[in-house]
């Protein structure tokens, strides 16, 4: 009784005892798409450092794409994949690097809190620190550049902030700076440059920058939401259920799903059978004569296979008496011979005759079942002899008849 309870207890789920289905030759084949991918080759790029923090293409030929590793920032050639450049102007470990949208500057920063730009227009081997602005407070984790202002860039950090800069500052402060109140992980303009996509740790928002000028007063400067606005707001957003209102938790139950809308049902509650529930607890006998009660063959060769693969059907069968082993002979006669469910009940039925021959032969009643089931198996014989004669008369003429053809 232990023993039982202790394996319930490792059970989580338990779905119906289906029949085991032989399965189908299947052969994969590749779409189009999956041909193109699988076309590429990896190609390694030897005598790293360490671990690659991030990586940006050029958006100009020839194309180079940068790679912070360490304390430095390598740039390499896109086609041939050799090392360009490497900038070594870092005193940690280099984060996040970001092309301009023209190509010609590049942004990196470290885990100080440090922001470089870098000149790349020159096309030098060694390059310059073009601006450095007033670092975060902690790792820097992300930036992007402006795809519509050449002067403008964002980047995001571990210090909770996001911060707006503008190289045309002389302070080389940040022009706009946003608590968030939790770690930034990555920030990006959208096309029109007017939005800007924040990742944190639990979610994202869409801050919006407005505006071309910064000579703005500070009573202008305005956070709403989660927008950022650099000029004055003056649609303001309707107010959004907060989760401690009963209405929030009903909203959109009333809603009927649109033509486009896909629609995604509720999974429907799993029915056990009788024979299923007695398999949960384990009572392997009463399971097997619950389901022969039944009127359904495929669940009960179902509970045999499971019966076989738990080790338990011939001790199952020798705890049998002489009512139960009746069904069971009975099922066995209607059955064997059908060729869904003959490779298992042939078997069973020579391991029944050899163990239960004392109890068939003290029981009138199980002496007929088993005249009635060598009946049925002789019978099948002689169908079968019959099937196989016919085939040997009818193959030479078939092959006759294709050779004239």
């Amino acid at each position: 009784m232990a023993e039982d309870l202790q394996l319930q207890s490792h059970v989580e789920k338990s779905f119906p005892i289906k029949p085991k289905l032989k399965p189908k030759a299947r052969t994969l084949s590749q779409t189009p798409e999956s041909k193109y991918w699988t076309s590429f080759k990896p190609h390694q790029i030897p005598n790293l450092v360490s671990s690659i923090q991030s990586l940006d293409f050029s958006p100009n030929p020839p194309h180079l794409f940068a790679a912070a590793h360490s304390a430095s920032l390598t740039l390499f050639s896109s086609k041939t994949f050799t090392q360009h450049s490497v900038i070594n102007s870092f005193k940690d470990v280099v984060t996040c690097a970001s092309f301009r949208s023209d190509g010609f500057l590049l942004a990196a920063s470290d885990v100080s809190g440090l922001v470089q730009v870098f000149d790349v227009k020159t096309r030098t081997p060694d390059f310059v620190c073009a601006f450095e602005f007033v670092r975060h407070k902690d790792y820097v984790r992300c930036g992007d550049c402006s795809p519509v202002n050449a002067e403008m860039f964002v980047t995001g950090s571990y210090d909770h902030t996001v911060k707006l800069w503008d190289v045309r500052v002389e302070n080389s402060r940040s022009v706009m700076e946003v608590n968030h109140g939790k770690p930034i992980e990555d920030v990006m303009f959208l096309p029109s440059g007017g939005l800007l996509a924040i990742m944190e740790n639990e979610g994202y928002s869409f801050d919006e920058v407005s505006g071309s000028s910064h000579k703005k007063k500070e009573n202008e400067e305005s956070v709403v939401g989660n927008f950022w606005s650099l000029g004055r707001v003056e649609e303001h957003r309707k107010p959004t259920p907060r989760p401690l209102y009963y209405r929030y938790f009903q909203r959109g139950q009333s809603e009927k799903p649109k033509e486009w809308d896909y629609v995604v049902a509720r999974p429907k509650k799993v029915k056990l059978g009788e024979h299923d529930k007695l398999l949960k607890k384990f009572r392997h006998k009463e399971a097997l004569v619950s389901v022969l009660n039944g009127k359904n063959p495929e669940n009960v060769v179902a509970v045999m296979e499971e019966l076989v693969s738990r080790r338990k059907l011939l001790k199952c069968v020798s705890n049998l008496d002489n009512e139960e082993l009746g069904l069971l002979l009975g099922f066995m006669q209607k059955y064997s011979t059908a060729p869904r469910y003959s490779g298992l009940l042939t078997g069973l039925m020579k391991k029944v005759h050899e163990t239960q021959a004392k109890d068939i032969k003290s029981s009138d009643a199980l002496k007929g079942h088993i005249r009635n089931l060598k009946r049925s198996v002789e019978e099948e014989i002689r169908i079968q002899q019959s099937l196989q004669e016919i085939q040997d008369i009818i193959s030479p003429l078939l092959r006759i008849a294709g050779r004239g053809i």
